[in-house]
């Protein structure tokens, strides 16, 4: 185990390395919770307490992710990302285009979208005393270019999740946060569709399809599971070739952890790496009820594929 915050260059080294970290209360009493439980999502808190192993950190950063990604995956199912920052008033001197993501690297969620396709009423709040995790679109005529570099200031200088007397995503503590442009994939929806790949001791298992609506908060989502790859397929309009690739990727990436999810934008270009998920839901996820299979059966067949986690 080691105290270094560093982490190693190469990301496969750091599936060995454990830092050395405290429980608080809460998290000791948490763990004493969940070990008593065969649930998925308790599992993916026990996961988010013990597994202090540094290539956490390497897929928890959504840059640094990529980079990852890049090692099993041709370059068009790459995500185009620019002018990568750590202070964000240096985007005042860039000419941004007229539609794009604004990114923060170290949280799950804390973005901005410009897009024509937004609502000309949204709008990025002035107030950020209080950090808050939000996913905003607005419409290019109603950005605000001031404001948002103030929001992405207060994401720069907040960790994410790290209240003293939670359950903390660790692994975002040891991230660099930095800001990036990265490029607005068009889609038949505002925000492109998702496909959420549930994979375990490096094989994909469990798909969850998508629909995420304008306000970037509210969707509809299809669970396919172990055999029923190929409705996902169909589902998310891939073709086979398309699909062979993302899964050979996602689960060569898999094969260095127990679980982890690897999740893709589904666009007009096909399809395009997002991010790595360590904790989904940070342990509350939903699960809706397939054609087939009740929730309860789906949490069933996620905590089977996965069996014991760890050794952490």
């Amino acid at each position: 185990m080691t105290n270094k915050r560093e982490l190693d260059s190469n990301w496969r080294n750091n599936a060995n390395v454990r830092i050395r970290s405290d429980l608080n209360s809460l998290e000791q009493r948490e763990l004493k919770s969940v070990t008593r439980r065969e649930d998925f999502n308790a599992k993916i808190i026990a996961k988010m307490l013990l597994d202090r192993r540094l290539i956490i950190c390497n897929f928890a950063d959504k840059l640094l992710s990529a980079e990852i990604m890049s090692e099993f995956l041709p370059q068009d199912y790459l995500p185009t990302r620019t002018n990568i920052l750590q202070d964000s008033n240096d985007l005042f001197a860039i000419d941004l285009p007229y539609e794009f993501f604004l990114k923060v690297n170290h949280t799950s969620g804390g973005l901005i979208g410009v897009s024509t396709r937004a609502d000309k009423s949204n709008f990025i709040p002035e107030d950020v005393s209080q950090p808050n995790w939000n996913r905003y679109l607005i419409h290019p005529e109603k950005f605000d270019k001031g404001l948002a570099i103030k929001q992405l200031s207060s994401w720069l200088k907040t960790k994410y999740c790290q209240e003293p007397e939670s359950v903390r995503e660790w692994s975002y503590d040891l991230i660099e946060p930095r800001m990036y442009v990265e490029k607005i994939y068009r889609d038949v929806n505002p925000i492109p569709r998702q496909l959420n790949i549930y994979c375990f001791h490096g094989k994909a298992m469990a798909f969850y399809y998508s629909d995420r609506r304008s306000d970037m908060k509210s969707f509809t989502w299809y669970i396919f599971l172990e055999n029923e790859s190929n409705f996902a397929r169909i589902c998310s309009k891939l073709s086979k070739e398309e699909w062979q690739i993302i899964i050979r990727a996602s689960e060569g990436v898999s094969q260095y952890t127990d679980m982890v999810r690897v999740d893709w934008l589904l666009t007009s270009e096909g399809a395009i790496f997002s991010e790595l998920t360590n904790y989904p839901h940070a342990g509350r996820l939903k699960f809706n009820s397939t054609s087939t299979r009740t929730p309860k059966e789906v949490d069933n067949a996620l905590s089977s594929y996965w069996g014991d986690i760890g050794p952490y």
